[in-house]
């Protein structure tokens, strides 16, 4: 009962960093304003679920059309928040093998060139480490979760893409590598798409 508990702790807490990094682009794009092409990005959107296949994940959501809700940002207009939120879709892989979760959100962006906006990771062994020598110990305690998460945030080929990949340190100790597998095979295949 309690791994159950942890478990939907871990997805809540990639979809709020999901959310949230799906704001800081949406915050960032100076282009915000200016009507996007719905029908494109749904087709790219398309695209990628039914054809992007990582070797060794599958993509779980099916049929379901899974869009994160996030509160209207201070300053945006209430058409702009539900053009946002008629846009975000959310994709998730699993890699049952390895044991890493992958969510992936997506909105429609003007920007066709590839270009970083954010990329952050929380490895337990460091921001939570037991010595001193290994990391930030100060405030160290076995309350906080042994997870890794990894995300990638930025623009290109007409969207704004966040990638969070999940995974227990534990039992998976090379998240970091096979994270950034995940983003160079997506990298690939974006690339190749016109």
């Amino acid at each position: 009962m309690m791994f159950a508990k942890k478990g939907i702790y871990y997805f809540f807490l990639a979809c709020y960093i999901l959310a949230f990094s799906l704001i800081l682009i949406s915050c960032d794009d100076k282009k915000n304003s200016v009507v996007l092409d719905s029908n494109k990005f749904n087709n790219m959107y398309e695209n990628i679920k039914n054809n992007f296949k990582p070797e060794g994940y599958i993509e779980i959501t099916d049929d379901w059309k899974i869009s994160t809700m996030v509160p209207t940002l201070v300053g945006e207009s209430e058409k702009q928040h539900d053009v946002f939120q008629e846009n975000n879709k959310t994709l998730v892989y699993k890699n049952e093998k390895e044991g890493i979760i992958v969510q992936m959100g997506l909105t429609p962006s003007n920007t066709e060139a590839f270009e970083w906006k954010n990329a952050i990771r929380y490895a337990p062994n460091f921001y939570n480490s037991q010595k001193k020598d290994y990391g930030i110990s100060d405030h160290y305690s076995d309350v906080y979760p042994n997870t890794e998460v990894n995300t990638y945030v930025f623009t290109g080929k007409g969207l704004n893409l966040s990638i969070v990949s999940i995974s227990d340190k534990i039992k998976v100790p090379n998240g970091i590598d096979l994270s950034g597998d995940f983003l160079n095979s997506f990298m690939e295949f974006l690339s190749k798409q016109p």
